[in-house]
């Protein structure tokens, strides 16, 4: 007999509209919990069918309408690797991803800096050692996600302009930005 799959596919929703007034914020928390959303960690998990997928389409624009135009959204779908082609959802502003074999978590992570640019660039330095006082520097001013010591010091970090242009000779592969204008 063959084994029933009873796996969901989740939708995580965060929102951000104004505090005043709170029947906003009541009203999303309602049609969210009609839908089937389960909270967790404040996002609002909802399953992914079609069925459901007009009524979220319809809740997001509400949203919007409700003060949270200026809200960054990035819509991540978790277990791509139990779908192929087509059937994964694709555009702008969305991401497949696969928490169980990594899937898709590189472009996630190029997403997110994307969708919340602040000037900030990951980015792969290669510091000599008679540099390493540079370290301390991203340590302060940068985050620091791998620190590797062979013939260089190799780092690995999500860097704001600052932190940029104290380390850009080291950075590998680095190209100055250019102004439109200046092409």
């Amino acid at each position: 007999m063959e084994k029933e799959d009873n796996r969901r596919v989740w939708l995580g929703i965060t929102y951000t509209v104004p505090a005043k007034p709170s029947r906003a914020r009541v009203y999303i928390w309602r049609k969210l919990k009609e839908l089937g959303a389960e909270y967790y960690h404040g996002m609002a998990m909802v399953p992914q069918t079609p069925r459901l997928q007009e009524s979220i389409k319809k809740l997001v624009a509400r949203i919007r309408e409700l003060g949270a135009e200026g809200t960054p959204c990035l819509r991540v779908y978790n277990k791509s690797d139990l779908f192929w082609g087509e059937v994964r959802p694709h555009g702008e502003g969305e991401v497949n991803i696969s928490a169980k074999t990594g899937e898709g978590i590189p472009e996630l992570l190029a997403a997110i800096d994307r969708t919340l640019d602040k000037g900030t660039r990951r980015v792969t330095v290669h510091l000599p050692y008679d540099k390493g006082g540079l370290l301390d520097l991203l340590y302060r001013e940068a985050k620091v996600e791998s620190v590797e010591y062979g013939s260089t010091i190799d780092i690995t970090a999500v860097c704001n302009p600052k932190a940029v242009g104290a380390v850009k000779p080291y950075i590998e592969g680095w190209v100055e930005p250019r102004e439109p204008w200046e092409a």
